[in-house]
């Protein structure tokens, strides 16, 4: 396994607007994420990655970008703006 994002990371979701978002899940080796030509780079420890991306305006739709040893994951309309705490 290079990576395997959190199951919240999906086509179509909605991050936090202007605050840095947190991406994570399980990684074996470095990950990188792009969203909107930003680029965040994080190496793995104990089978984990975290990392943040910088703040973006309420938008989009964006295409985030995870990559990691050659393995390449598309996440389309990725939006910025209000998100709702679902307990």
């Amino acid at each position: 396994m290079s990576y395997k994002l959190d199951s919240k990371f999906h086509d179509n979701m909605t991050l936090p607007a202007d605050v840095p978002a947190k991406i994570y899940g399980e990684a074996d080796y470095p990950v990188t994420v792009s969203v909107d030509m930003h680029s965040s780079v994080c190496f793995a420890f104990d089978g984990k990655f975290a990392l943040e991306i910088p703040a973006h305006k309420a938008g989009g739709p964006y295409t985030m970008f995870v990559e990691s040893e050659g393995k390449v994951t598309k996440i389309h309309d990725v939006y910025f703006g209000e998100v709702e705490d679902v307990q």
